[in-house]
């Protein structure tokens, strides 16, 4: 496996002795499923929603997804333009939205957004459905925030992620709505599907855009019956014992990711004190640190996961109360 990070696996030194191999049988426990743990007599008779609002089509039955399929995209400068107004629009018909909600609007939210003419031009020229999905969205987050005794709040410009939903049919020919972008092309980092039969995302951060397509993948079920137990770390990321081996996954590569945190921080402070030209430039290198930092540590989860999850059937994980892992006495913080 190419990986940046270490990955060692060693025998047990005492091997004289007789440890008892850990194995998983197959009677016992079961990979993919689990049992629900309710009880029965005091589950509520009142029907709930067990479907999204995209789940209704007209085709035949489909699976829920399951997984998202993440793929950068790089638009031409009049696509980037389009696409950077649809998404003003939809945040501020989402703003819109919410705003409603929370003084008290008790009617269609989607029937008061088309008979709303107060909208700017550039707003009116956003599509019905992403109109629908702006109001739908907001509506959730008003009642789930109201569930959690939260406040939901508005969509910033400033937001370094921004998303747009697209309903089922708004995805077709390998873009979105191809007559209203007709002449106006993308490319992306991979093969992108051409057709959808889930609603997708379009997702805007720091500066770059992404394409969101959800997928069912089916569940490949572990050849293995082996188990292993990991222990979480700093020095070492994971160690496990599996009974026979020792497995240890980046140890001592803690320290890239230091330097390149050190780095980052070195680089904010100096922003302050820069020009204006200077600090833009600065920022668009902060930007690309963070990016960097962030894939590398995805990278070695990503990794460490599909290794664990191919090559062993059952995995016990310890709970991660990192706060108890810090010996506060022992700390070394510059003051």
């Amino acid at each position: 496996m190419n990986s940046w990070f270490s990955m060692k696996t060693s025998s047990h030194q005492n091997r004289n002795l007789n440890f008892f191999k850990i194995c998983c049988l197959s009677s016992i426990a079961s990979v993919q499923g689990f049992t629900d743990s309710e009880n029965t007599k005091s589950k509520s008779s009142k029907s709930y929603k067990k479907t999204s609002r995209h789940a209704h089509t007209k085709k035949s039955i489909k699976m829920s997804p399951n997984s998202v399929k993440k793929i950068r995209v790089y638009p031409d400068r009049d696509l980037h333009r389009l696409w950077k107004q649809w998404l003003a629009a939809y945040r501020r018909v989402y703003n819109w939205a919410l705003e409603q909600l929370k003084t008290g609007f008790k009617g269609d939210l989607q029937k008061a957004c088309r008979g709303n003419d107060n909208f700017p031009d550039w707003v009116q020229e956003l599509p019905g459905h992403q109109k629908q999905e702006a109001c739908d969205e907001a509506s959730d987050a008003y009642r789930q925030a109201r569930r959690n005794n939260g406040e939901v709040k508005f969509k910033s410009c400033r937001a370094k992620s921004q998303t747009i939903q697209f309903k089922v049919g708004n995805y077709k020919h390998g873009t979105w709505y191809p007559r209203k972008t007709k002449g106006l092309n993308f490319k992306a980092a991979e093969p992108i599907p051409l057709e959808s039969i889930y609603g997708t995302e379009l997702v805007y951060q720091r500066g770059k855009w992404f394409a969101c397509f959800p997928q069912f993948v089916e569940i490949l079920l572990t050849g293995s019956n082996r188990v292993i137990a990991l222990d979480p770390g700093n020095r070492i990321f994971l160690t496990g014992f599996d009974g026979e081996n020792i497995l240890e996954i980046g140890k001592g590569d803690i320290g890239r990711i230091n330097r390149l945190c050190s780095h980052l921080d070195n680089l904010i402070s100096r922003m302050s004190k820069a020009p204006k030209r200077q600090r833009y430039k600065m920022r668009k290198a902060a930007d690309q640190m963070r990016a960097k930092i962030q894939a590398i540590v995805k990278d070695l989860h990503n990794k460490a996961t599909s290794l664990l999850v191919n090559s062993y059937k059952l995995i016990f994980l310890p709970t991660f109360e990192t706060s108890n892992m810090v010996l506060k006495q022992a700390r070394k913080i510059n003051r």
